[in-house]
């Protein structure tokens, strides 16, 4: 093979270095070796343990023969347009003909991970995959050639928690399902699932796998386990494509992420924040759709009401929802008839301001938004018509909101992708509307129904709308919305997600004597279950009855005082899985100087209940409540907080403090 180093890089801890024909790149934390001239995967090694992992696994990939094309090396420092976090990418490009493989290592310092890429581009075809026949009737027949990643980790007494992440909320109710297992150091089998975190049980040392791809039922060609396991060996499997009849043109795989060391799940996190910066801090969005008036009340007038109410309370953004633009609503049939997709095809004005609904456009109702201190957010469904063959159009309908009214605010929905071309598209009309505004249009994209890049994949811009839940249906439950949010900050920045509150004065015959429906909650309650997240008022908030406003802004009031270091803070659940009938809450590590504990007794028969929380173990710390509507103490206990609590659905949020080490 014929190998040429073009350049190379370094940022901070992160490098990359070639001996012969072996490129090892890491950071400070670990490092792993490949092998340019055989296209394999090498060892991987813990730099602050020691410890090596060995293995050697080809890219077996039947397009080319990375072993017989020529390679280029090229690295570069990457800030994702500016708006991101520093750090470096090494790519190895195979060429042979008109067929190219990128292999593509990103390293962010400080961190113990190495996150792999892969795209091909080809001309199309029938390819015959490469396929491991079983011979033992407990095996099954594996297809090496859609493993991502591959390492090493020996031991005979390790266990594996297996994440399973599921969006579509609109027909589930359960994003996390947990599942802890013994391996058995000979066994052979597979898993399915997108994150896996081992441990061995006598040195304590861990490896995480991810598998960075939508949710296994948006998975395209999802014909491989995501995980294989041999012994030893651990393969990340599945690209989302059939080599038995590849598409023509640039296609991304679905990538993978290795981190070996200690306290992983912890540093997934900080890489999470790595990759995705977002606008700096917390902030509460209001999006009138959750009272399903849907378009009827859509106008000038309407949303200058909602802006006036926004202020008052101290909420930061009203979001407009479907029904404002001329294509949607301006038709013959209506908002109830209009398409969802092929909108430049319907109409090259589609996306137009409605002139029934907002006659004067947008400009004068975002200068009122802007004098009140309010930003004025929208509805948007990229275009799905033929593969989101109008990317384009749609970086260019949103940019230019933006850049007439200074709109930076978009809710991405309606979207479903059945077709690497359609996900690359999707992901160029993404990271081209970061470029082109710097950064400063944030996106909510919707993962409530329809083939969505999930959790996982895609990850670099805005955050993720979870869930539609409505007290018309029946289906707004403040226990289930912070059971969801206490399941996804294990694994993702709490700060990642919107998680919404209702009015929960409307539809309480809906309930019928339900312990646990909205109504037997106070609104300061609902608020502070979504508060370590990014707020979502899913209501009118000009029809909130005048009783709720004072104990609402109330808590809004402290949460803006605390929510820039809540967004930089490390958010973990604490105590009890919610269930309505639970001791539970959060706890916001701030580092050194300590943190945030937001707690909740549920409708408990028990007054008190011990916070385990390990960040505060073998410290001395200060409690300092900020708010707590409901009588409530808190203690110091050995391995976190004692809280007794008046009443049931109850909170208390506080500041830890920690005083400095004796002698310090």
């Amino acid at each position: 093979m014929l190998f040429q180093k073009l350049r190379t890089a370094q940022v901070k801890d992160c490098f990359v270095s070639v001996a012969g024909d072996i490129v090892t790149v890491g950071t400070g934390k670990l490092s792993r070796s490949f092998d340019i001239a055989a296209g394999a995967f090498l060892e991987v090694t813990d730099r602050v343990s020691g410890r090596i992992y060995s293995s050697v696994t080809p890219v077996t990939v039947p397009v080319l023969d990375p072993a017989a094309s020529a390679c280029t090396l090229t690295s570069a420092a990457e800030t994702n347009c500016g708006a991101g976090t520093e750090h470096l990418s090494v790519t190895l490009t195979y060429t042979s003909g008109d067929r190219s493989l990128d292999i593509r290592f990103e390293l962010f310092p400080g961190l113990p991970f190495i996150v792999t890429k892969m795209t091909l581009e080809t001309g199309g075809g029938a390819f015959e995959p490469v396929i491991d026949k079983s011979t033992h009737p407990a095996h099954t027949d594996f297809e090496r050639s859609q493993i991502l990643d591959a390492v090493s980790f020996s031991g005979r007494h390790r266990e594996m928690t297996a994440y399973s992440l599921y969006d579509c909320s609109d027909e589930r109710d359960q994003p996390v399902r947990r599942q802890t297992s013994s391996l058995y150091f000979r066994g052979r089998h597979d898993e399915w699932g997108n994150i896996f975190h081992i441990t061995d049980l006598i040195d304590r040392q861990e490896l995480l796998l991810v598998k960075n791809s939508p949710v296994c039922q948006s998975h395209l060609a999802h014909n491989t386990p995501d995980l294989r396991i041999e012994g030893d060996m651990f393969y990340i499997c599945g690209g989302g494509i059939d080599y038995r009849s590849l598409p023509a043109g640039r296609l991304l795989l679905y990538h993978s992420t290795v981190g070996i060391g200690t306290g992983l799940m912890r540093s997934f996190r900080d890489l999470a924040r790595a990759v995705n910066p977002g606008c700096g801090t917390l902030f509460a969005m209001e999006n009138t759709w959750g009272d399903r008036s849907c378009d009827k009340k859509l106008c000038d007038a309407f949303i200058r009401r909602e802006i006036d109410a926004a202020e008052k309370i101290g909420v930061d953004i009203v979001q407009i929802d479907d029904g404002w633009a001329k294509g949607t609503v301006d038709t013959q049939g209506g908002f109830e008839t209009h398409i969802w997709q092929g909108y430049y095809t319907a109409a090259p004005d589609f996306w137009a301001v409605s002139e029934k609904k907002f006659p004067n456009g947008f400009g004068e109702l975002s200068d009122y938004a802007k004098a009140h201190g309010v930003a004025l957010g929208l509805w948007f469904s990229p275009d799905s018509e033929n593969e989101f063959v109008h990317w384009e159009d749609d970086v260019g309908t949103l940019y230019g909101f933006y850049e007439k009214y200074g709109i930076s605010w978009f809710k991405l929905d309606g979207i479903t992708m059945h077709t690497k071309a359609a996900e690359r598209r999707m992901a160029l009309l993404l990271s081209e509307l970061d470029r082109r505004s710097g950064g400063r249009i944030q996106v909510q994209l919707d993962v409530t129904s329809g083939r969505r890049f999930g959790f996982l994949y895609q990850r670099g811009y805005g955050t993720l709308f979870v869930e539609n839940r409505y007290t018309d249906w029946a289906n707004y439950y403040p226990h289930a919305t912070l059971r969801n949010l206490w399941a996804l900050s294990e694994i993702l920045p709490a700060r990642t997600f919107q998680f919404e509150f209702l009015n929960h004065r409307r539809n309480p015959e809906n309930y019928g004597d339900d312990p646990l429906a909205p109504a037997n909650y106070s609104i300061d309650y609902l608020f502070a279950v979504t508060m370590m997240a990014n707020p979502l008022v899913w209501m009118e908030l000009s029809e909130l009855d005048s009783r709720d406003i004072p104990a609402l802004s109330r808590i809004v009031g402290v949460w803006r005082q605390h929510r820039d270091a809540l967004y930089h803070a490390d958010v973990t659940p604490i105590g009890e899985k919610p269930t309505g009938f639970s001791f539970t809450g959060f706890y916001a590590d701030c580092g050194r100087t300590g943190g945030y504990a937001l707690l909740f007794r549920e409708l408990s028969k028990a007054a008190a209940y011990t916070y385990s929380i390990p960040q505060l173990a073998e410290k001395s710390y200060d409690i300092t409540v900020l708010d707590a509507p409901k009588h409530a103490v808190l203690s110091a206990a050995a391995d976190g907080i004692t809280a007794v609590f008046d009443e049931s659905r109850s909170y208390v949020f506080a500041r830890i403090s920690c005083r400095p080490p004796h002698g310090q």
